[in-house]
């Protein structure tokens, strides 16, 4: 019954994020107005917002106009609670297991913004830091599974880290790394681990954005001054990291 409860958030939280994802960046209101076809802006019924059913059963295309839907919201509603479960069965106390699925659903959304838009704003930077201040406060008064030091020893780690391979990038290319907002989200999440664990992730996220970028540059997909969008690969080394090791 718990794990159906958790799915079910999931897949409601998924969608929403699906929503936010489209609507934030173009500055269109989160409540007005309500979902619709971005194709031929068509209001969408209730019966076509099941996350999954839905778009399995229009076979991925709008039941008004035809237009393929973005699979993007199907990867979403399947993702998310996936993550959703693998956190409740590896996290333990309740409100820690709140916490880490914030900053996974926060991880996500900054994502699919990354992937689209090839850049994160400081406001989109910040929904990793509130978590990341929760989690503060709950260390502060022993109700993390670990004391204070050891999360700000994470952030430092990141900070360290980060600085390093900026100063790396500035040195080799005499200018200041792209997407800094970006780099920036890297402390916040650290902030969630301890030192070992924010390494860890940071190594994860590395080496999958190396392999995948050096991967479709040979394949000729993508050119060597490509913005790489960095935030699947931080999401994906924190669902390692979480998955196999922390908790």
């Amino acid at each position: 019954m718990i794990l159906f409860f958790i799915i079910l958030t999931g897949a409601t939280i998924a969608s929403f994020i699906g929503s936010l994802s489209y609507r934030a960046p173009r500055n269109v209101s989160i409540i007005t107005p309500p979902s619709y076809c971005p194709a031929c802006r068509s209001r969408l019924k209730p019966f076509e917002l099941i996350p999954v059913v839905s778009y399995a059963v229009l076979r991925g295309r709008c039941r008004h106009c035809g237009n393929r839907i973005s699979p993007r919201y199907l990867i979403l509603e399947i993702l998310v609670p996936a993550a959703y479960v693998v956190i409740y069965l590896r996290v333990g106390p309740w409100h820690v297991t709140v916490l880490v699925s914030y900053l996974m659903t926060a991880l996500i959304y900054l994502s699919v913004v990354d992937i689209e838009q090839r850049r994160l704003s400081y406001w989109d930077m910040l929904s990793v830091y509130v978590g990341a201040f929760i989690l503060v406060a709950l260390a502060a008064t022993g109700n993390m599974p670990h004391p204070m030091p050891h999360y700000l020893f994470g952030l430092l780690i990141a900070a360290v880290l980060v600085s390093l391979s900026a100063g790396v990038v500035y040195a080799l290319k005499r200018r200041p790394p792209l997407g800094v907002a970006d780099v920036l989200v890297l402390p916040g999440v650290a902030l969630h681990f301890g030192a070992l664990e924010a390494a860890r992730v940071l190594v994860f996220s590395s080496l999958a954005g190396i392999i995948a970028a050096v991967f479709l540059i040979s394949l000729k997909k993508l050119g060597r001054e490509y913005r790489f969008p960095m935030m699947p690969f931080v999401a994906a080394g924190v669902l390692v990291e979480i998955s196999f090791f922390s908790y």
